[in-house]
């Protein structure tokens, strides 16, 4: 891994492996005195049976709130004081929304990621959004256990 990161990306998901690698990027940043992004990226490739558009969108709009109050509460238990952070929830696929495209708009040098997240055969393996970032990533890659 090279040294002097400027732009940090985490990927977030809510699960164990992704708190583990929030906790490792702050460090990171810190060392580094880099910026940070939290994403989390609500995967809108499933369908919200059921739910007319309206509903459909004031459900989407409520996880979102929810999920950057979740990410709040996580960072908080990290000091932060020279951490330039910003957290960003968007919508999407999340391989290609973090391997690619967040990646390039924030100009993150580094990308981590848990190695597994709440995929039910993700955690059996290496989980598939790690597989897709770690081969599609233009930048380095740091997975965590």
């Amino acid at each position: 891994m090279k040294r002097g990161y400027v732009h940090i990306l985490v990927a977030y998901d809510g699960s164990k492996n992704a708190r583990q690698a929030v906790k490792k990027a702050v460090g990171v940043a810190q060392e580094e005195k880099a910026k940070l992004t939290v994403a989390n990226v609500m995967d809108t490739r499933r369908k919200y049976k059921g739910r007319s558009t309206k509903k459909s969108k004031d459900f989407k709009g409520k996880n979102r709130k929810e999920m950057r109050e979740h990410i709040e509460y996580v960072l908080k238990r990290y000091d932060l004081t020279d951490v330039e952070y910003v957290i960003r929830i968007d919508e999407g696929n999340p391989k290609t929304k973090i391997a690619q495209d967040i990646a390039r708009e924030v100009d993150a040098d580094l990308i981590v990621c848990g190695k597994t997240g709440y995929g039910t055969f993700d955690r059996l393996v290496m989980g598939s959004i790690s597989q897709h970032i770690v081969r599609h990533a233009k930048v380095d890659v740091l997975v965590v256990k």
